[in-house]
């Protein structure tokens, strides 16, 4: 057996720390062991296994912890750490405004994209002078069993706030908060403005 410990983002401690994530962990990688240590100073983890399920364990906390960044909760956490390959996902748009509407689609290897932005040819149509002709795209990666979100946009989208990564894929969870410039900020030099104009993220994989 081998022992690796790695650090832990002091921001995100006390949604990683937590019985259920430690359990999820065991479960699905057979480590022998996993022991959390919140030090103020340098919190951090300690896999105890066989170097494949360190390794595997290692690869799973790693890839939560950035897909974490723009925006952080228990319940995300658990959804990063168990994820597995899939056939299929249904994705449903629920508009936080009333200007927007509904979507629901359902993904799949042969249909995994959905294209977001201000042109009607857009599978989810979101109008704004902020908003790119084509300002966002949904993947769906079977293998990962994951959604991802990808920003092609100039004035960003957000994910509880956080500005995503411009043509970075950042992993989406059931949940999820998804913000747009809001469509009253226009003119030239104008700067996104946020408040509720966007969609909550419903997922469910199969």
């Amino acid at each position: 057996q081998v022992s690796r410990t790695l650090p832990v983002p002091k921001v995100q401690v006390k949604h990683f720390m937590t019985l259920k994530t430690r359990q999820v962990l065991l479960d699905s990688t057979g480590l022998s062991d996993l022991s959390w240590d919140d030090d103020a100073d340098a919190p951090r983890c300690t896999l105890l296994g066989a170097a494949q399920q360190v390794d595997e364990a290692e690869r799973r906390l790693r890839r939560a912890m950035t897909h974490c960044q723009w925006g952080v909760s228990e319940a995300k956490v658990l959804s990063l750490l168990a994820q597995k390959p899939c056939a299929s996902a249904k994705l449903l748009l629920s508009p936080t405004v009333p200007s927007l509407a509904q979507g629901v689609w359902h993904l799949s290897a042969a249909k995994g994209r959905v294209t977001l932005g201000s042109a009607k040819s857009n599978d989810v149509l979101v109008p704004g002078a902020l908003m790119s002709r084509q300002h966002a795209l949904f993947e769906l990666e079977t293998e990962r069993g994951a959604l991802y979100i990808l920003d092609v946009s100039t004035n960003g989208t957000f994910l509880y706030g956080h500005r995503l990564p411009k043509n970075g894929k950042v992993a989406l969870c059931h949940g999820d908060e998804l913000v747009f410039p809001e469509p009253s900020a226009s003119g030239a030099g104008a700067k996104p403005v946020l408040g509720e104009f966007g969609f909550m993220v419903n997922l469910e994989f199969g």
